[in-house]
């Protein structure tokens, strides 16, 4: 925001985005003039036990990663291979089809192995950080989401917690006169493997709040 001078910010985030989304808009509401988030509404609810237990593990894990990064290329694989990996690392969310559009981005060519490609993501961004929270800070940080703001849920995929940690955050989300929820039937990744379930409802929120 700083570098391209902006005073507010739009968001369609999807997954761990849609988490660091509802952070952002929770933590800087006047900083957010819409959301739109894709499955995941909130941080995990966890245990203060947990919690800690989680913190521990994730500096490992980022120490770990950095050392990797700093000594040798990423582990390589043919094409075929990278289509399989990426499709089985999502639990099959998404199709093998939409999977060959987002490896196109996602891949380097290996300098090591010719005909060979390794991921480019940074895989730190896997550390969960700030993907869980306790209860009451969750709640809290619903009540200060004060924008425009749509969440999609597919189904049936996965709340990734308990239900009533979901619903409990989304009765608050209701509170807010400019919270709008729909449910579609899809996987995870439904924004992908049909996005046309989708853009509809989004273009129309959009354009709601933002006349053209």
């Amino acid at each position: 925001m700083d570098y391209f001078q902006w005073g507010k910010i739009s968001m369609i985030c999807h997954s761990m985005s849609s988490i660091n989304g509802f952070v952002f808009s929770a933590l800087f509401p006047e900083k957010v003039d819409m959301m739109v988030g894709l499955d995941v509404l909130k941080p995990l609810a966890r245990t203060s036990e947990i919690l800690i237990d989680n913190y521990k593990r994730s500096m490992k894990s980022i120490i770990l990663h950095e050392n990797r990064i700093k000594s040798s290329e990423p582990p390589c694989y043919d094409w075929d291979e990278l289509v399989e990996r990426l499709y089985n690392g999502t639990n099959k969310s998404v199709e093998r089809e939409a999977c060959k559009f987002l490896l196109e981005r996602a891949v380097r060519p290996s300098k090591n192995n010719p005909q060979k490609y390794y991921f480019a993501r940074d895989s730190r961004l896997k550390i969960s950080y700030f993907y869980s929270f306790d209860e009451d800070v969750l709640l809290k940080m619903a009540r200060n989401i004060n924008c425009p703001y749509m969440f999609i849920k597919a189904l049936p995929s996965p709340y990734f917690e308990p239900r009533q940690h979901f619903d409990k955050t989304l009765e608050i989300m209701k509170q807010n006169p400019h919270f709008e929820f729909y449910e579609v039937e899809g996987s995870h990744h439904v924004h992908l493997n049909d996005p046309n379930k989708i853009s509809p409802m989004i273009n129309t929120f959009i354009h709601k709040w933002r006349p053209s």
